[in-house]
């Protein structure tokens, strides 16, 4: 009811989990969206003036939903700190320092969109607008590499099979990888896997192992060519993808290729998940080899030296 309740709450239960186990982690609630740490009366940072500095939590859990496109800035104002999730995190991290809490890790442990023509908006019975498997897909993918690439220690999406309360055309009931059967543009096939599943599956087979925390950014436009480095024991790989309407030409010089690449595609050559077999996997995704230069779109690529 109060920020000084839930931090006696909090001070509770802390110390009751490191008596039970020195080792476990404990995560503050999560932030539901960015301006609920600045926003009376029941903000974050009047949490934190009740925490006795720098005790109580060891993760800081934020949740980032809304649109696609969205991973970048949410759509909702904030009173300061901006909406980009640059300054957002700048913002939070100083924010923990002055508290005493400089050291506690970032989580987003909820993080989502949907796919779907006749999904309700969160928090309204307006009609979100239409959002399609291709664009749900590369917003999973381009969510994770993002947040990462900018001081977000762990993602987690939400999530994996759909379904939640609020109904088959509820915005937290189309969120899923999996359909469930029961959604707003479900193709009524339980089990049924989105093109966000396979890219799901691709992007941990060619990232998983990798330095998480040297994840080079090679190019970050507000409006232009966004591409990521990740190392592998040695081995190095680049995400990359558009977000401008025209698509962009870069040499592989540009992105720290002496060599030519291999380049795949992150999205499977479909328009839905229906028209692929597990079967195929990952013979769905188109790939090719780049000499000079590459052309990158809105569809995300990864890139693997040769």
């Amino acid at each position: 009811d109060t920020a000084e309740a839930y931090a006696e709450l909090l001070k509770t239960s802390y110390e009751a989990v490191k008596e039970g186990n020195s080792n476990a982690k404990v995560l503050i609630a999560g932030l539901s969206m960015p301006e609920g740490l600045y926003n009376a009366p029941h903000d974050y940072i009047s949490i934190f003036e009740n925490l006795d500095g720098g005790k109580y939590f060891d993760i800081m859990d934020v949740h980032w939903y809304e649109y696609v496109g969205d991973y970048k800035k949410h759509p909702i104002p904030v009173s300061s700190g901006g909406n980009k999730l640059t300054e957002f995190m700048d913002s939070l991290k100083e924010t923990l320092g002055q508290y005493g809490h400089g050291n506690a890790a970032i989580w987003f442990t909820e993080v989502g969109t949907y796919s779907g023509s006749n999904v309700i908006a969160a928090g309204s019975s307006e009609t979100a607008p239409s959002q399609t498997e291709k664009e749900h897909a590369a917003e999973v993918l381009k969510r994770y590499i993002y947040f990462v690439a900018n001081g977000v220690e762990k993602v987690f999406w939400h999530n994996m099979l759909e379904g939640i309360d609020g109904g088959a055309d509820h915005y937290f009931n189309n969120n899923g990888l999996v359909y469930n059967g029961d959604g707003a543009d479900d193709p009524g096939t339980e089990g049924l896997k989105k093109l966000a599943y396979y890219t799901y599956k691709l992007m941990t087979e060619k990232l998983e192992g990798s330095d998480w925390d040297s994840i080079a950014t090679v190019k970050e436009d507000d409006n232009g060519v966004y591409a990521y480095k990740f190392t592998n024991s040695g081995k190095n790989i680049w995400v990359a993808w558009n977000d401008d309407a025209q698509s962009r030409t870069v040499s592989l010089g540009d992105l720290g290729i002496s060599g030519s690449a291999s380049v795949t595609e992150a999205i499977p050559d479909a328009t839905g998940g229906s028209q692929l077999s597990e079967n195929d996997y990952p013979g769905f995704f188109n790939a090719y080899t780049a000499s000079n230069e590459i052309t990158i779109e809105e569809n995300p690529i990864f890139i693997e030296e040769i």
